[in-house]
């Protein structure tokens, strides 16, 4: 094993139960959150350790959210019969509705800070924006979806 790829696989299984406590949070399920993670340490090997952490929580965030996009208007049958499954399910697809109301960057911000309480320093760095920019996506988004901009999600938030 290179020094490079060494490098990245210690950090990546320093990281891994953080990333797996998000993925699993957006997922709904610990097999499916574990898959993410394998997908993610397969793009992490061949995009090398710029960047490293928060290249590693932007991607599986994008993992994750590209896994909730593939579920809807699916027809898999359930993985796993019982009300964990469908509540996991729910609160997928709520969250894919969320960030479908959004703008990217500003479903990012939401979800990053609302969610998984990550500090706008952070965010900011995953947007490519300063923390009070990051911020006020954020509250754009709250605003937005209590109904404050018109087209909130039935003013429930």
């Amino acid at each position: 094993m290179n020094p490079e790829h060494e490098f990245l696989s210690e950090r990546f299984t320093a990281a891994r139960p953080r990333l797996h406590a998000v993925a699993h949070r957006m997922l709904g399920s610990a097999a499916e959150a574990g898959e993410a993670l394998d997908e993610a340490w397969l793009r992490l090997s061949l995009a090398g350790e710029n960047g490293l952490d928060t290249w590693l929580t932007t991607l599986v965030g994008r993992v994750c959210l590209d896994r909730l996009h593939g579920r809807r208007g699916s027809t898999r049958p359930e993985r796993a019969p019982g009300r964990h499954t469908a509540a996991a399910d729910s609160v997928g697809l709520a969250l894919l509705m969320v960030l479908e109301t959004l703008e990217a960057d500003e479903g990012l911000a939401f979800v990053l800070h609302d969610v998984f309480a990550l500090g706008f320093g952070k965010i900011g760095e995953v947007l490519g924006r300063t923390p009070a920019e990051a911020s006020a996506l954020a509250a754009g988004a709250r605003r937005r979806l209590r109904g404050g901009a018109r087209g909130g999600i039935d003013g429930q938030l």
